[in-house]
């Protein structure tokens, strides 16, 4: 496939490493503010607690958001309209179903404080979804 037109390649490079650091950085802060509660398995663990801080304060799945941040720069740093889509498209698809299982486990081990930490937060981005 080719890529952008030659005269735009440059800024949309840029804009696509600024994506990935910013996505890299986001998803970074929330593992870490999870700490030993972040897993690859979904399931709530004893004693774990809903986090409000750091980016969990804008949205409930930080981590998802930087992921996705990150794939949208790496297609746009590649500088293909096909890299782009197949890096934006697939991994969001596969999270959208995650978030789903995730929210039905946390709604049952968290309950109500998560229950009300949801209803005031989008779970990707601010004024989207």
């Amino acid at each position: 496939m080719p890529g952008w037109a030659e005269g735009s390649r440059w800024p949309l490079f840029v804009l696509g490493l600024v994506l990935m650091s910013a996505g890299i950085a986001i998803r970074q802060c929330a593992v870490a503010l999870l700490g030993r509660f972040f897993t690859i398995d979904v399931r709530v663990h004893p004693g774990q607690a809903v986090v409000e801080r750091g980016p969990y304060r804008w949205v409930r799945h930080p981590s998802y958001t930087g992921m996705i941040l990150t794939f949208i720069g790496i297609g746009l740093a590649f500088g293909n309209w096909a890299a782009l889509a197949v890096l934006a498209v697939v991994p969001t698809v596969g999270l959208l179903v995650r978030i789903r299982f995730e929210e039905r486990a946390l709604l049952d081990g968290l309950g109500e404080p998560y229950r009300r930490f949801a209803a005031n937060r989008p779970r990707l981005f601010p004024g989207v979804w």
